[in-house]
């Protein structure tokens, strides 16, 4: 970075990760450790990011929403509107993490309950797709843009230790 200005950062970040080493892999705090926990994410940058932690939920599943933006860095908690495909929409606040600068992110849970609009809960129904959007004011280049991401809640019996996915 120091030599080429980090004309290079992105391609760097992107093999690391690639690999199992990205921004949030951790060595245990010592060079001599054992112990690697794989991360494959990638370091905020100016140009934001939204996501689901997942393509896939079940009923009941954790859902962690992140917004990674170098742009925000100690801006302040984020709000973030979910809409289901089955008619729920609900605004949740994204928290700063306090070691990665630019990376906000919630963690809530899918109830399988009919949707109630603006409760604080996110209701979802078999087959429902989610969606969250962003509006980045700079993508980098002094540019805006629109970033979105989705993921459907699915329904999986298990019937004699075998599993069955039905969409």
């Amino acid at each position: 970075n120091v030599l080429t200005g980090g004309a290079n950062n992105l391609a760097i970040w992107t093999a690391f990760a690639r690999r199992g080493m990205g921004f949030s892999a951790g060595d245990g705090g010592s060079a001599n450790s054992l112990s690697v926990t794989e991360e494959f994410d990638m370091p905020a940058a100016s140009a934001g990011l939204i996501s689901f932690d997942a393509e896939e939920y079940e009923i009941g599943d954790p859902i962690t929403i992140q917004i990674r933006d170098l742009d925000l860095t100690g801006t302040g908690p984020l709000a973030v509107e979910v809409w289901s495909s089955g008619g729920d929409l609900e605004t949740f606040g994204l928290f700063e993490s306090p070691t990665a600068l630019g990376v906000f992110e919630v963690t809530v849970d899918a109830i399988g309950a009919d949707a109630v609009a603006d409760n604080g809960v996110l209701e979802v129904g078999f087959g429902d797709v989610l969606r969250i959007a962003y509006e980045d004011a700079d993508d980098g280049s002094g540019n805006g843009s629109l970033l979105t991401d989705t993921a459907e809640i699915i329904f999986v019996l298990e019937e004699g230790g075998d599993l069955y996915q039905i969409d």
